[in-house]
Protein backbone atom coordinates (compact mmCIF):
# COMPACT_ATOMS: atom_id res chain seq x y z
CA UNK A 1 0.00 0.00 0.00
CA UNK A 2 1.30 3.50 -1.00
CA UNK A 3 0.67 6.52 1.06
CA UNK A 4 1.52 9.98 1.68
CA UNK A 5 4.18 11.55 3.13
CA UNK A 6 5.59 15.12 4.03
CA UNK A 7 8.75 14.35 3.00
CA UNK A 8 7.97 11.99 -0.18
CA UNK A 9 6.76 8.92 -1.13
CA UNK A 10 6.57 5.50 -0.22
CA UNK A 11 5.95 2.25 -0.76
CA UNK A 12 6.16 -1.10 1.99
CA UNK A 13 4.79 -4.02 1.15
CA UNK A 14 5.32 -7.97 0.80
CA UNK A 15 5.52 -7.87 -2.19
CA UNK A 16 7.10 -5.13 -3.68
CA UNK A 17 10.79 -7.02 -3.59
CA UNK A 18 9.82 -9.58 -5.79
CA UNK A 19 8.05 -7.45 -8.22
CA UNK A 20 11.33 -5.04 -8.36
CA UNK A 21 13.81 -7.66 -8.18
CA UNK A 22 12.45 -9.82 -10.53
CA UNK A 23 11.78 -13.12 -8.68
CA UNK A 24 10.92 -16.05 -9.94
CA UNK A 25 8.68 -17.44 -7.36
CA UNK A 26 6.04 -15.08 -5.54
CA UNK A 27 6.74 -14.25 -1.49
CA UNK A 28 3.81 -14.76 0.97
CA UNK A 29 1.13 -12.08 0.53
CA UNK A 30 -0.06 -9.70 3.27
CA UNK A 31 -2.58 -11.02 5.87
CA UNK A 32 -5.84 -10.33 3.99
CA UNK A 33 -4.55 -8.85 1.24
CA UNK A 34 -7.07 -7.31 -1.64
CA UNK A 35 -6.19 -6.13 -4.92
CA UNK A 36 -7.26 -2.63 -5.39
CA UNK A 37 -5.89 -0.71 -8.26
CA UNK A 38 -6.26 2.70 -6.32
CA UNK A 39 -3.42 1.43 -3.58
CA UNK A 40 -0.82 0.30 -6.06
CA UNK A 41 -0.79 3.67 -8.49
CA UNK A 42 1.89 5.89 -7.52
CA UNK A 43 0.25 8.60 -8.79
CA UNK A 44 -2.54 8.65 -6.28
CA UNK A 45 -1.24 7.63 -3.06
CA UNK A 46 -3.70 7.28 -0.66
CA UNK A 47 -3.06 8.94 2.84
CA UNK A 48 -2.81 5.64 4.63
CA UNK A 49 -0.35 5.83 7.36
CA UNK A 50 -0.32 2.18 7.92
CA UNK A 51 1.57 -0.42 6.17
CA UNK A 52 -0.08 -3.77 4.56
CA UNK A 53 1.87 -6.50 6.75
CA UNK A 54 4.84 -5.08 9.03
CA UNK A 55 7.25 -7.82 10.05
CA UNK A 56 5.23 -10.41 12.71
CA UNK A 57 6.56 -10.90 16.19
CA UNK A 58 8.52 -13.97 15.57
CA UNK A 59 10.47 -11.74 13.56
CA UNK A 60 10.89 -8.92 15.44
CA UNK A 61 11.43 -11.42 18.27
CA UNK A 62 14.66 -12.94 16.30
CA UNK A 63 16.01 -9.90 15.89
CA UNK A 64 16.29 -9.41 19.16
CA UNK A 65 17.78 -12.29 19.67
CA UNK A 66 20.20 -11.88 17.18
CA UNK A 67 23.66 -10.33 16.85
CA UNK A 68 24.74 -8.62 13.68
CA UNK A 69 27.43 -9.37 11.42
CA UNK A 70 29.71 -7.37 10.20
CA UNK A 71 30.60 -5.78 6.33
CA UNK A 72 32.93 -7.42 3.90
CA UNK A 73 34.26 -5.22 1.54
CA UNK A 74 31.34 -3.55 -0.67
CA UNK A 75 29.39 -6.56 -1.86
CA UNK A 76 29.67 -9.34 1.19
CA UNK A 77 28.38 -9.50 4.87
CA UNK A 78 29.90 -11.96 7.46
CA UNK A 79 27.87 -13.33 10.28
CA UNK A 80 30.62 -14.98 12.24
CA UNK A 81 28.32 -16.54 15.03
CA UNK A 82 26.66 -18.81 11.90
CA UNK A 83 29.44 -18.51 9.93
CA UNK A 84 27.45 -17.38 6.97
CA UNK A 85 28.65 -15.37 4.09
CA UNK A 86 25.87 -13.49 2.05
CA UNK A 87 27.80 -11.84 -0.81
CA UNK A 88 26.39 -10.35 -4.30
CA UNK A 89 26.05 -13.10 -6.81
CA UNK A 90 28.02 -12.48 -10.12
CA UNK A 91 24.85 -13.55 -11.33
CA UNK A 92 22.37 -11.35 -9.82
CA UNK A 93 21.07 -12.31 -6.34
CA UNK A 94 22.48 -12.60 -3.22
CA UNK A 95 24.11 -15.92 -2.12
CA UNK A 96 24.49 -17.53 1.16
CA UNK A 97 27.88 -19.41 1.64
CA UNK A 98 29.21 -21.86 4.67
CA UNK A 99 31.91 -20.83 5.90
CA UNK A 100 33.42 -24.00 7.12
CA UNK A 101 32.64 -26.16 4.31
CA UNK A 102 32.22 -22.93 1.03
CA UNK A 103 28.76 -24.71 0.58
CA UNK A 104 26.00 -22.78 -1.28
CA UNK A 105 23.12 -22.67 1.19
CA UNK A 106 20.84 -20.49 -0.90
CA UNK A 107 20.69 -18.09 -3.51
CA UNK A 108 17.78 -15.25 -3.40
CA UNK A 109 17.16 -13.41 -6.29
CA UNK A 110 14.93 -11.29 -4.46
CA UNK A 111 17.42 -8.43 -3.52
CA UNK A 112 20.55 -7.48 -4.92
CA UNK A 113 23.52 -6.27 -2.07
CA UNK A 114 23.46 -7.34 1.30
CA UNK A 115 23.90 -5.03 3.79
CA UNK A 116 23.67 -6.15 7.40
CA UNK A 117 22.11 -9.53 9.10
CA UNK A 118 20.72 -10.17 12.40
CA UNK A 119 20.73 -13.72 13.19
CA UNK A 120 19.97 -15.52 10.31
CA UNK A 121 17.67 -12.20 8.80
CA UNK A 122 19.59 -10.39 6.17
CA UNK A 123 18.77 -6.55 4.82
CA UNK A 124 19.51 -5.96 1.59
CA UNK A 125 19.12 -3.67 -1.03
CA UNK A 126 16.86 -4.38 -4.00
CA UNK A 127 18.60 -3.77 -7.65
CA UNK A 128 16.46 -0.92 -8.65
CA UNK A 129 17.62 2.99 -9.27
CA UNK A 130 14.79 4.95 -8.69
CA UNK A 131 13.70 4.34 -5.32
CA UNK A 132 16.34 2.72 -2.43
CA UNK A 133 14.13 -0.71 -2.04
CA UNK A 134 15.38 -2.69 1.50
CA UNK A 135 14.06 -6.02 1.39
CA UNK A 136 14.45 -8.27 4.76
CA UNK A 137 15.34 -11.92 3.49
CA UNK A 138 15.13 -15.15 5.90
CA UNK A 139 17.65 -17.48 6.01
CA UNK A 140 15.89 -19.44 7.49
CA UNK A 141 13.63 -19.86 4.34
CA UNK A 142 15.99 -20.01 1.48
CA UNK A 143 16.12 -15.83 1.31
CA UNK A 144 12.08 -15.67 0.73
CA UNK A 145 11.34 -11.86 1.42
CA UNK A 146 9.99 -11.65 5.04
CA UNK A 147 9.28 -7.23 4.38
CA UNK A 148 10.21 -4.69 1.61
CA UNK A 149 10.37 -1.12 1.50
CA UNK A 150 11.26 2.00 -0.90
CA UNK A 151 11.34 5.58 -0.71
CA UNK A 152 11.88 8.12 -3.28
CA UNK A 153 14.47 10.09 -3.51
CA UNK A 154 15.24 13.69 -4.83
CA UNK A 155 15.61 14.07 -8.51
CA UNK A 156 19.02 12.96 -10.26
CA UNK A 157 19.96 10.86 -7.52
CA UNK A 158 20.30 6.50 -8.51
CA UNK A 159 20.38 3.66 -6.36
CA UNK A 160 22.07 1.82 -8.07
CA UNK A 161 23.77 -1.40 -6.07
CA UNK A 162 26.79 -1.24 -8.64
CA UNK A 163 29.05 1.61 -9.67
CA UNK A 164 28.57 3.80 -12.93
CA UNK A 165 31.29 5.55 -15.01
CA UNK A 166 30.45 9.11 -12.81
CA UNK A 167 28.44 7.80 -10.14
CA UNK A 168 28.73 5.96 -6.83
CA UNK A 169 25.53 5.01 -4.68
CA UNK A 170 27.02 3.74 -0.60
CA UNK A 171 24.51 2.78 1.73
CA UNK A 172 25.55 2.53 5.59
CA UNK A 173 23.07 0.51 7.74
CA UNK A 174 22.15 0.67 11.52
CA UNK A 175 19.70 -0.93 13.45
CA UNK A 176 18.66 0.43 16.79
CA UNK A 177 15.77 -1.67 18.56
CA UNK A 178 13.27 -1.79 16.56
CA UNK A 179 14.14 0.88 14.10
CA UNK A 180 16.37 0.02 10.96
CA UNK A 181 17.98 3.27 8.91
CA UNK A 182 19.83 3.12 5.53
CA UNK A 183 22.02 6.35 5.40
CA UNK A 184 22.92 6.64 1.74
CA UNK A 185 25.30 8.94 -0.24
CA UNK A 186 25.48 9.76 -3.69
CA UNK A 187 27.90 11.02 -5.82
CA UNK A 188 28.65 12.39 -9.21
CA UNK A 189 31.49 13.10 -11.03
CA UNK A 190 32.57 14.68 -14.23
CA UNK A 191 33.51 11.38 -16.25
CA UNK A 192 35.69 12.55 -19.61
CA UNK A 193 38.48 14.60 -21.01
CA UNK A 194 36.30 18.15 -21.89
CA UNK A 195 36.84 20.60 -19.35
CA UNK A 196 33.20 21.01 -17.40
CA UNK A 197 33.99 24.42 -18.23
CA UNK A 198 33.56 27.24 -15.43
CA UNK A 199 30.38 27.15 -15.07
CA UNK A 200 30.58 23.83 -13.80
CA UNK A 201 29.62 23.29 -9.72
CA UNK A 202 32.88 21.37 -9.57
CA UNK A 203 34.20 17.93 -10.45
CA UNK A 204 32.35 15.87 -7.74
CA UNK A 205 28.56 16.52 -6.42
CA UNK A 206 27.01 14.68 -3.08
CA UNK A 207 23.58 14.12 -2.20
CA UNK A 208 23.02 12.24 1.25
CA UNK A 209 19.91 11.28 3.41
CA UNK A 210 18.52 8.13 4.83
CA UNK A 211 15.03 6.08 5.08
CA UNK A 212 14.19 4.77 8.44
CA UNK A 213 11.93 1.82 8.86
CA UNK A 214 10.02 1.68 11.98
CA UNK A 215 10.29 -2.49 12.40
CA UNK A 216 6.79 -2.84 14.59
CA UNK A 217 4.76 -0.86 12.35
CA UNK A 218 6.25 -0.67 8.99
CA UNK A 219 6.40 2.80 8.90
CA UNK A 220 9.06 4.65 6.38
CA UNK A 221 10.01 8.07 6.61
CA UNK A 222 12.81 9.72 4.51
CA UNK A 223 15.05 11.74 6.77
CA UNK A 224 18.32 13.47 7.07
CA UNK A 225 21.93 12.34 7.79
CA UNK A 226 21.47 14.34 10.99
CA UNK A 227 19.09 12.18 11.90
CA UNK A 228 20.04 8.86 11.97
CA UNK A 229 21.18 7.89 15.35
CA UNK A 230 25.08 7.45 15.80
CA UNK A 231 25.84 4.70 18.27
CA UNK A 232 28.69 5.71 20.63
CA UNK A 233 31.54 4.23 22.09
CA UNK A 234 31.72 4.25 25.68
CA UNK A 235 34.64 6.76 26.85
CA UNK A 236 38.34 5.56 26.61
CA UNK A 237 39.49 5.23 30.38
CA UNK A 238 40.94 8.17 31.88
CA UNK A 239 44.63 7.11 31.49
CA UNK A 240 44.01 5.75 27.90
CA UNK A 241 42.90 9.25 26.92
CA UNK A 242 45.32 11.12 28.35
CA UNK A 243 47.92 9.24 26.03
CA UNK A 244 45.61 9.64 22.93
CA UNK A 245 45.45 13.60 24.31
CA UNK A 246 49.41 13.97 24.45
CA UNK A 247 50.88 12.12 21.14
CA UNK A 248 51.61 8.90 22.47
CA UNK A 249 49.08 6.84 20.85
CA UNK A 250 48.50 7.66 17.42
CA UNK A 251 46.62 4.74 15.56
CA UNK A 252 43.59 3.82 15.92
CA UNK A 253 41.88 1.95 19.28
CA UNK A 254 40.01 -1.21 18.37
CA UNK A 255 37.81 -2.52 21.04
CA UNK A 256 38.27 -6.42 21.30
CA UNK A 257 35.48 -7.90 23.42
CA UNK A 258 36.37 -6.40 27.58
CA UNK A 259 40.15 -5.01 25.98
CA UNK A 260 41.49 -2.04 24.12
CA UNK A 261 44.23 -2.44 21.77
CA UNK A 262 46.63 -0.02 19.67
CA UNK A 263 49.74 -0.84 17.89
CA UNK A 264 52.67 1.63 18.22
CA UNK A 265 56.25 1.59 16.88
CA UNK A 266 59.20 1.40 18.99
CA UNK A 267 62.62 2.17 18.06
CA UNK A 268 65.58 -0.47 17.96
CA UNK A 269 68.58 -0.93 17.25
CA UNK A 270 68.60 1.73 14.55
CA UNK A 271 65.08 0.45 13.30
CA UNK A 272 61.54 -0.17 14.83
CA UNK A 273 59.45 -2.88 16.37
CA UNK A 274 55.64 -3.17 15.94
CA UNK A 275 54.31 -3.21 19.78
CA UNK A 276 50.89 -4.40 20.34
CA UNK A 277 49.55 -2.75 23.61
CA UNK A 278 46.60 -3.48 25.74
CA UNK A 279 44.12 -1.96 28.28
CA UNK A 280 40.72 -3.08 30.27
CA UNK A 281 38.57 -1.41 29.13
CA UNK A 282 36.01 -0.47 32.07
CA UNK A 283 39.12 -0.06 34.17
CA UNK A 284 42.12 1.06 32.56
CA UNK A 285 44.45 -1.41 33.67
CA UNK A 286 47.34 -1.91 31.59
CA UNK A 287 48.20 -5.27 30.11
CA UNK A 288 52.24 -6.44 29.25
CA UNK A 289 53.42 -5.02 25.61
CA UNK A 290 53.92 -7.49 23.78
CA UNK A 291 56.57 -7.30 20.35
CA UNK A 292 54.29 -8.59 17.05
CA UNK A 293 57.01 -7.69 14.15
CA UNK A 294 60.39 -6.06 13.63
CA UNK A 295 60.99 -3.78 10.63
CA UNK A 296 61.62 -6.69 7.98
CA UNK A 297 57.31 -6.67 8.12
CA UNK A 298 55.31 -4.46 6.47
CA UNK A 299 52.12 -3.75 8.71
CA UNK A 300 48.85 -4.95 6.26
CA UNK A 301 45.94 -3.41 8.21
CA UNK A 302 43.32 -4.84 10.75
CA UNK A 303 40.63 -7.60 10.07
CA UNK A 304 36.85 -6.67 8.43
CA UNK A 305 36.07 -7.35 12.44
CA UNK A 306 39.02 -5.76 13.82
CA UNK A 307 40.33 -8.46 15.51
CA UNK A 308 43.31 -9.32 14.10
CA UNK A 309 46.47 -7.75 12.12
CA UNK A 310 47.82 -8.85 8.95
CA UNK A 311 51.93 -8.15 8.38
CA UNK A 312 53.74 -9.57 5.48
CA UNK A 313 57.19 -9.53 3.70
CA UNK A 314 58.41 -10.98 0.32
CA UNK A 315 58.83 -14.96 0.67
CA UNK A 316 60.00 -15.81 -3.24
CA UNK A 317 60.49 -12.85 -5.40
CA UNK A 318 60.29 -15.22 -8.65
CA UNK A 319 57.10 -16.77 -7.59
CA UNK A 320 55.59 -13.47 -6.45
CA UNK A 321 54.89 -15.02 -3.10
CA UNK A 322 54.08 -13.35 -0.01
CA UNK A 323 54.80 -14.81 3.55
CA UNK A 324 51.42 -13.40 5.96
CA UNK A 325 51.85 -13.72 9.60
CA UNK A 326 48.35 -12.71 11.39
CA UNK A 327 48.34 -11.84 15.38
CA UNK A 328 45.01 -11.42 17.69
CA UNK A 329 44.48 -7.86 19.13
CA UNK A 330 43.15 -9.74 22.36
CA UNK A 331 45.87 -11.70 22.84
CA UNK A 332 49.08 -10.39 21.03
CA UNK A 333 49.67 -14.39 19.92
CA UNK A 334 50.30 -15.31 16.45
CA UNK A 335 47.46 -17.38 15.03
CA UNK A 336 48.55 -17.97 11.35
CA UNK A 337 51.53 -17.67 8.63
CA UNK A 338 50.93 -18.29 5.24
CA UNK A 339 52.11 -17.61 1.77
CA UNK A 340 50.02 -15.96 -1.00
CA UNK A 341 50.40 -14.45 -4.06
CA UNK A 342 49.56 -11.08 -2.40
CA UNK A 343 51.42 -8.55 -0.02
CA UNK A 344 47.56 -8.26 2.23
CA UNK A 345 43.88 -7.99 1.56
CA UNK A 346 40.88 -7.50 3.24
CA UNK A 347 40.76 -10.52 5.66
CA UNK A 348 38.93 -12.07 8.71
CA UNK A 349 39.73 -15.17 11.02
CA UNK A 350 37.37 -17.38 11.29
CA UNK A 351 38.10 -21.08 12.48
CA UNK A 352 41.16 -22.35 11.34
CA UNK A 353 40.20 -20.28 7.96
CA UNK A 354 41.50 -16.99 6.91
CA UNK A 355 38.84 -15.43 4.43
CA UNK A 356 40.13 -13.13 1.78
CA UNK A 357 39.50 -11.01 -0.89
CA UNK A 358 41.39 -11.03 -3.96
CA UNK A 359 40.01 -7.51 -6.57
CA UNK A 360 39.32 -7.99 -10.02
CA UNK A 361 41.71 -8.38 -12.98
CA UNK A 362 43.33 -10.10 -15.98
CA UNK A 363 45.59 -13.26 -15.97
CA UNK A 364 46.55 -15.40 -18.47
CA UNK A 365 44.74 -18.64 -19.54
CA UNK A 366 45.97 -20.90 -22.70
CA UNK A 367 47.36 -18.24 -23.88
CA UNK A 368 44.71 -15.61 -23.90
CA UNK A 369 44.08 -12.98 -21.67
CA UNK A 370 40.86 -13.46 -19.22
CA UNK A 371 39.09 -11.34 -17.23
CA UNK A 372 39.05 -12.61 -13.08
CA UNK A 373 36.08 -11.10 -11.43
CA UNK A 374 36.67 -9.90 -7.76
CA UNK A 375 36.77 -13.53 -5.55
CA UNK A 376 36.41 -14.35 -1.98
CA UNK A 377 38.50 -17.29 -0.61
CA UNK A 378 39.50 -19.56 1.93
CA UNK A 379 42.53 -20.64 3.18
CA UNK A 380 43.80 -22.94 5.66
CA UNK A 381 45.15 -20.40 8.47
CA UNK A 382 48.77 -22.52 8.75
CA UNK A 383 49.44 -24.08 5.63
CA UNK A 384 48.00 -21.75 3.51
CA UNK A 385 46.21 -24.20 1.53
CA UNK A 386 42.80 -23.06 -0.41
CA UNK A 387 39.43 -24.65 0.29
CA UNK A 388 37.18 -23.18 -1.49
CA UNK A 389 36.63 -19.69 -3.78
CA UNK A 390 33.47 -18.15 -4.75
CA UNK A 391 33.35 -15.04 -7.30
CA UNK A 392 31.30 -11.96 -6.28
CA UNK A 393 29.83 -9.68 -8.64
CA UNK A 394 31.98 -6.75 -9.06
CA UNK A 395 30.30 -2.99 -7.37
CA UNK A 396 33.31 -0.79 -8.93
CA UNK A 397 32.96 0.37 -12.59
CA UNK A 398 35.45 -0.86 -14.67
CA UNK A 399 35.01 0.83 -18.24
CA UNK A 400 35.28 1.28 -21.25
CA UNK A 401 35.44 5.56 -20.47
CA UNK A 402 35.29 8.36 -22.55
CA UNK A 403 38.28 9.51 -24.29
Amino acid sequence: MSRNHPHGLFLVTCLSAAALAGCTQTPRPCPDETTDSSTNDLASPQPDTQTDCPPDSNVLARIDAGTAGFAFGQGAVIDASRQTLYLMSLAGGVEAIDLASGSRLWNSPHAARPLLNMADLLFAQVEVSDTLTIALLDGADSGAVVFSAAGDFPEGVRAAVVDGMSTIFRVEPHIQAHDFYAAWTFTEQHAGGIDPGTDSNGLANSVTGALHIDLETGDVHTISLTEVPQPADPPLPENVADLVASGEIAGPIWRVDELLATLVQSPVNGGHETVLRRWRADTGDSLPATVLFDDEWTYRGVSADERHVLASRQADAAQDLWHWEIFSLATGERVGQLNLPKPGALFVVTGALVIYESPAGQQMQNGAVVDVPVTIHAADLSSGEQRWEFPRRDTAYRGPFPP
